[in-house]
Formats: C-alpha cells, sequence, structure tokens
C-alpha cells in the first residue's frame, strides 16, 4: 500500500475499536493502518472452536502439565509459609521463615482453613488473566491488561496453561472441603460452615479484584479502546428507550471502523492530523459530519417536569428535568443511520422517502455519497496489494509470538525441572517427609489437571433445561473431593500402621495434595460462577451451581470419611 493511502476499506477480519466488530465475516470494516500511528484496534479472533492439529493437542498438553507442576508447587509451599508448617513445625526453611516473618493465619482447625490463601491468590491471578469480553469491556482481546498487539495476545497455549494448568492447579476444591469435613467430625460444625461460606466470598471476591485490577490495566495502556467503551457506555446507560438504542447500536456497529470513529469523534488529534494530510475527500464527510451534528450528540433532550407534590415556587426556581425520548426523535436518529448504512457499507441509494427527511433537517446526503465514492474507488486500487501486505505480516507475526512461546514453555520446563531436582535433592538429605511428598504430589498434578481439562468438554452439553450447568468441572471437583476425603480418612484410620515415613504414607498424601488436588479448581468453580451471575442476573443459577457444589461435596464426602475415622 502506498504511504498515501490511511486505510483499506473492506476487510472481512479487521475489527471496530472496543470489540464492536461485525457479526457477518463478509461486512466491512475501515481501519487505520499506518505504522507511525498508535494501535487502535485489534483484530477479532475467531471465536468458533476449530480443530486443533495433532502438534497443537500436544503442545497444549505439554504445556498444562508444566504449568500444572509449577501451580502445585507454589500451593504447597503457600500453604505451608502461611500456616501448615507451624501446625506440623517441620523442621524446613518455611517453617523458619514463617516465624521469622510472622504470617501463620491459617489452621486446620479454624475457619482459616489451610488453602484459604492459596485459593484467593489464584482466583485473583484467574481474574487478572480474563479475557475482555469475560470482565464486560466490549474488546475481543484476550488478555485485557496488554496493548492489543502484544505478541503474547496471540499465544493462546500459554493463555490455557496459565488459566487451566496454574491458576487451577494452585487452587483446590478437594483439600478446602476435607479441611471442612475433619472440622465437622470433630464437632465444630459452626467453624465449618463459616468455612465454607469464608472460602466462596473470600475466593469470588479476590476474582473480581484481578478482574478490576485488568480493567484498570486496559485501560491505562489501551486508551483509545477505553475512550469508545466509554461512549458505548454511556449510550447504553441514556434515559432514550432502550430499544431504540438497541437498534441504533446495531446499525451504528456496522459501519466501517473509521467512518464510525470519526462521525463519533473517537480519533486521537496524531490520527486526525495524519488523516487530513492523506485523504483528499475528507472535507466531505466532515460536511456530512456537522449538518448532523444536532440530531448525532443529542438522542433525547431534558424538559421541566411538574408534579403534584412539587409547589409552584420550588418549581419555577429550579423546575425538575426528566428525559423526553419523543418518537420523533428516534425515528430521525433511525432514519440517519440507515442513510449512513446505506451509503457507506451497502453502497445503495437510501429511497425518496428517506431523502426527504434529509432535506427536511438539512442533512447533506451527496456529500457522504461522494465521500463514499472516494472511499471505495481508493480500497479497490489498493485491496490486492493490501492483502498481500497483511498475509505477509500475518506469518511473519504468527511465527515471532511461535517462537516467543516456545521459549516461555522452555524458560517454565527449565524452572520445573529445577524444582524437581531440589525436591529429589532434599528428599535424599532431609530426614522429614515433606521433599518426599511434594516431589511425588509435583509428578502427579499433570494427571489430575489433564483429567480436569478433559472433563470441562462437557460443560454445557445436559440436556433440556440443564444446559447452563458446567457439570464437566462439576464432576472434577465432587470426584476429587471423595477421592481427597478417603485418602485423608485412610491416613488417619491406618496412622498406627503405616509410618509417616513410609512409601504408602507418602504416596496417599501425594495423591491427595497433587492429584486430587489438581483435579479440582477454585479459580474455574468461582469464574463460572461470575459467568452465571452475568448471563442469568434475573436468576439465581451462579447460586444453584454454588450450593449445588458446597452440599454434595459436603455430603458425599462425609460419607466416605466419617467411616474411615470412627
Amino acid at each position: 500500500m502506498s504511504d498515501d493511502s490511511p486505510y483499506y476499506r473492506y476487510s472481512s477480519s479487521a475489527s471496530l475499536p472496543a470489540d464492536q466488530n461485525n457479526t457477518n465475516s463478509g461486512e466491512s470494516s475501515l481501519i487505520v493502518l499506518s505504522d507511525d500511528l498508535p494501535p487502535v484496534v485489534q483484530k477479532r479472533k475467531e471465536e468458533e472452536a476449530k480443530p486443533q492439529s495433532s502438534s497443537g493437542i500436544w503442545m497444549t498438553i505439554v504445556a498444562l502439565s508444566i504449568f500444572s507442576m509449577l501451580g502445585n508447587a507454589f500451593r504447597v509451599f503457600l500453604e505451608n509459609l502461611f500456616g501448615q508448617s507451624c501446625e506440623t513445625q517441620t523442621p524446613t526453611w518455611l517453617y523458619r521463615l514463617s516465624f521469622k516473618w510472622n504470617v501463620c493465619f491459617t489452621s486446620s482447625q479454624t475457619a482459616l482453613f489451610i488453602d484459604l490463601p492459596v485459593n484467593m491468590i489464584g482466583s485473583f491471578v484467574m481474574g487478572l488473566f480474563q479475557p475482555c469480553q469475560d470482565i464486560g469491556l466490549q474488546s475481543s482481546v484476550p488478555i485485557a491488561f496488554l496493548k492489543t498487539k502484544h505478541w503474547f495476545q496471540t499465544s493462546q497455549v500459554v493463555h490455557i496453561a496459565i488459566r487451566t494448568g496454574f491458576c487451577g492447579s494452585l487452587t483446590t476444591f478437594s483439600s478446602w472441603n476435607t479441611s471442612m469435613l475433619a472440622l465437622m467430625t470433630n464437632e465444630q460444625i459452626v467453624a465449618a460452615l463459616f468455612g465454607y461460606i469464608i472460602g466462596a466470598y473470600l475466593s469470588v471476591s479476590s476474582l473480581k479484584l484481578g478482574q478490576q485490577t485488568s480493567i484498570g490495566l486496559h485501560r491505562f495502556v489501551n486508551p483509545y479502546l477505553a475512550k469508545a467503551e466509554d461512549l458505548q457506555y454511556s449510550s447504553q446507560h441514556s434515559p432514550i428507550n432502550q430499544k431504540v438504542l438497541h437498534e441504533l447500536y446495531r446499525k451504528n456497529r456496522l459501519l466501517p471502523d473509521f467512518e464510525r470513529r470519526y462521525l463519533d469523534g473517537l480519533l486521537s488529534k496524531q490520527e486526525l492530523q495524519w488523516v487530513k494530510q492523506r485523504v483528499t475527500a475528507l472535507d466531505a464527510l466532515d460536511q456530512w459530519k456537522q449538518t448532523t451534528h444536532d440530531h448525532r450528540t443529542q438522542p433525547y433532550r431534558l424538559v421541566p417536569s411538574r408534579s403534584s407534590n412539587v409547589s409552584s415556587s420550588s418549581f419555577s426556581n429550579n423546575p425538575p428535568l426528566r428525559p423526553s425520548p419523543s418518537k420523533l426523535m428516534e425515528q430521525k436518529l433511525l432514519t440517519l443511520q440507515q442513510i449512513e448504512h446505506q451509503i457507506i457499507v451497502e453502497r445503495e441509494d437510501p429511497s425518496e422517502n428517506v431523502l426527504r427527511v434529509a432535506r427536511e433537517h438539512g442533512w447533506d446526503v451527496d456529500a457522504l455519497k461522494q465521500w463514499a465514492e472516494h472511499a471505495i474507488e481508493a480500497s479497490n486500487d489498493e485491496a490486492v496489494a493490501e492483502d498481500q501486505r497483511k498475509q505477509k505480516e500475518a506469518t511473519s507475526s504468527s511465527r515471532s509470538a511461535t517462537k516467543k512461546t516456545m521459549i516461555v514453555l522452555w524458560a517454565h520446563a527449565l524452572l520445573v525441572v529445577c524444582l524437581l531436582t531440589y525436591f529429589g535433592y532434599s528428599s535424599v538429605f532431609d530426614d522429614s517427609t515433606f521433599y518426599p511428598s511434594l516431589l511425588l504430589s509435583t509428578i502427579l498434578a499433570p494427571l489430575g489437571t489433564l483429567l480436569r481439562w478433559w472433563l470441562s468438554r462437557f460443560n454445557g452439553n445436559l440436556k433440556g433445561g440443564w444446559s447452563w450447568f458446567p457439570i464437566g468441572t462439576f464432576a472434577a471437583n465432587i470426584s476429587a473431593s471423595l477421592v481427597s476425603a478417603l485418602f485423608n480418612g485412610m491416613l488417619i484410620r491406618y496412622n498406627n500402621y503405616i509410618p509417616t515415613t513410609s512409601f504408602t504414607s507418602i504416596s496417599l498424601r501425594a495423591i491427595a495434595i497433587g492429584f486430587t488436588g489438581c483435579l479440582s479448581t477454585v479459580s474455574t468453580f468461582v469464574t463460572e460462577y461470575d459467568k452465571l451471575n452475568k448471563t442469568f442476573p434475573q436468576h439465581g443459577k451462579a447460586a444453584y451451581y454454588v450450593i449445588a457444589s458446597l452440599l454434595t461435596a459436603c455430603f458425599l464426602g462425609l460419607a466416605v470419611y466419617v467411616p474411615l475415622i470412627s
């Protein structure tokens, strides 16, 4: 593309700012493509699930395994740092560090259970790494707190590894439930009840805190998207009829990106200056903007509202105002959007009735036609060259992102190898069972994570009115809770027969910590609660899911745990 042309007009893959993307792949979008401009828009990634190649599946499995080992190791370290080492008084560096920093505040004997800090930290990280669409932003950027064109945005394998592998393994539903079962069997039912409530509430709050942190960083690093999102928010919350607002938004989002942002005043000064220097027909578009400005920027008006409970004196001095969404004004807005859509997108002349309305209000339709003809002519001349350039850039960007993703995976794999070596070395020269259990649990962690990842495919597969229920995550948490209750009960029952330093005892603890701890998850659990709460705000489905999960894990866990310790 020549330097004199600021855009490529009709692109099926281009996106609008703030993720106001076309729902149909063939609809047009116009974007500024100058390399010397800041990144304003992010290309929309296809949401439809595509079959992965065998190499892609294996890379995902490897990434999940690596990050699950890291998540499990960090969980054990943090559990001991914040309380467990103080209870067991295991002579490790974590025990000495806990006393030095005085950070032992969790206990297996109180509602502040051992896994509370890791569940909060994992939920916070999960919220931080949420896609824009999951935290209420209009953009389709996978990682909200990064720039839209950051190379890490395309590392989908690492995204899955962080959310499912690391966060899912750092948090644990099964150990949380087992701690509450232990409280109940010690006749601390009230403490167990508060443990369930505190665990759920603080995990959800941590997720929300992570999401809000991500939103704040997103607005800081992507100011152009933030401005577009503010405009969309203000339009959605204006007093005008919501049905009309939806229709206006539907039509407006179908406009090419450049025209939409120019007419709405969303271009930065740098962009505006750049465009004016290169686009000869911009005066025509500006003429259309000026003649339609009043109807575009004043979708409703405030008029005095006389009420029976307001005195005449107070009304005359400070009359109350109320929105007056006039049907005629709404129709003007719809007509304005219809003209822009027909001329710019559909490339056809409006009907005579529509043109008559435009003439009555002084809208310069000829100027809009002049702009459309210039833009279409320019795009037709440059489409082929631009397609080739974009394809070349996409290939180069993909190779670069893949290379950086592999570097990230290799770096984390090296970290895992170092941790396993350290655990193995400490197991040989340390008399305690801490490091042998940690080594074996870290090795078993990928099995639980991969099984949970496989079960997640069943989410939404229930028939009838239960399709909303995330049955895959529910099955993972409940099955892990049962296995954890079984193995912890066996450790208590056969404590006098199995030495704590024996391989059998170490294996049972490692399975309960590594396999079941990574099979269950709190970060995904609270994320699904958050999504259900946003999707069905008028129903209690989010609460039903949480209560069903906790009660099922509790009662089935008691059925397994109590007979073993009796």
